[in-house]
């Protein structure tokens, strides 16, 4: 009698995985104010391991000036800390200027998980121009240029280049000095270390551009005091008014809404002044104005 044996072999079943990749996104994300929101994530955000994925966005770190700490702003910026690709959205950007890292984490439903973080560097550079700044030169003089109405925030350092180059010193530096041969319009770009850009503006112009009207602007001989009062025609109104000292440094600039002005309100100290209206029509009148 032949018997047949079988033997049945239990081997176990092996399941195959793939290693659980996280990827948050850009490795640095750039946002330069008026712009403050981008979507983060990649494409995809989360591979291998086993679907489905739970994500979780969270703010680790903060580097730069801010006015809200970590937990206030991981609770308004990201539209879905849960979501794959979440929009990230500063609307609190006024004050925040620097750094923030923000990191990932997926997990799968074997509860594998895989982490990878974004850097968001959020610039608020601004050099905040109401107005174009004025200097008054004389002829075949020189005056050294700024950023005159100031440079706000940003991530430093800073490069500068002045235009037009011809008639500036060094067109790479804050304030290099200038040699117009005519009255010139100096445009100031500057940028900070992440690539956000600025402008700040200065009208160069020589004293001799116009000649001082005096029943048009002052109706009074010099010198005066604090508390005596500039009286301007009402055709001047809507103008743009300067007061600069010897230095070519702007005392005072703003517009004309009245057709009185006080010195004191302005001028603290006594010395020798500048006067200039800018007309909406780019003519220039000025004249001097000593105060005791």
């Amino acid at each position: 009698m032949k018997y047949i044996f079988i033997v049945l072999l239990c081997l176990p079943v092996l399941k195959s995985f793939s290693q659980l990749t996280a990827n948050a996104g850009f490795d640095t994300l750039i946002l330069c104010i008026p712009q403050f929101y981008d979507t983060i994530g990649g494409t995809p955000t989360a591979s291998g391991g086993t679907e489905p994925y739970i994500y979780s966005w969270e703010i680790v770190a903060l580097n730069g000036s801010f006015d809200f700490d970590i937990e206030d702003y991981n609770n308004n910026i990201l539209s879905d800390k849960q979501s794959a690709n979440p929009v990230f959205n500063m609307e609190m950007g006024d004050f925040f200027n620097g750094f923030m890292t923000i990191e990932l984490t997926v997990t799968d439903t074997e509860s594998q998980t895989a982490v990878d973080s974004i850097v968001i560097a959020m610039s608020n550079i601004s050099s905040s121009a109401m107005l174009v700044c004025s200097i008054i030169i004389t002829e075949s003089d020189s005056v050294q240029l700024y950023i005159c109405n100031g440079l706000s925030k940003g991530i430093p350092p800073f490069t500068f280049h002045w235009e037009p180059e011809e008639y500036v010193s060094n067109p790479e530096i804050e304030e290099p000095w200038a040699y117009p041969i005519e009255n010139t319009h100096f445009t100031v770009t500057i940028i900070d270390s992440v690539g956000c850009i600025a402008r700040d503006y200065i009208l160069a112009y020589f004293s001799n551009t116009n000649t001082l009207k005096q029943n048009d602007f002052i109706k009074f001989p010099n010198p005066v005091n604090q508390s005596s009062v500039l009286s301007f025609d009402s055709q001047l109104l809507g103008s743009q008014f300067v007061i600069c000292n010897l230095q070519g440094m702007i005392v005072h600039n703003s517009t004309i809404n009245s057709c009185e002005f006080v010195i004191g309100d302005v001028i603290d100290d006594p010395g020798i002044y500048i006067c200039t209206i800018i007309l909406d029509s780019g003519n220039i009148i000025s004249g001097k104005l000593i105060i005791q």
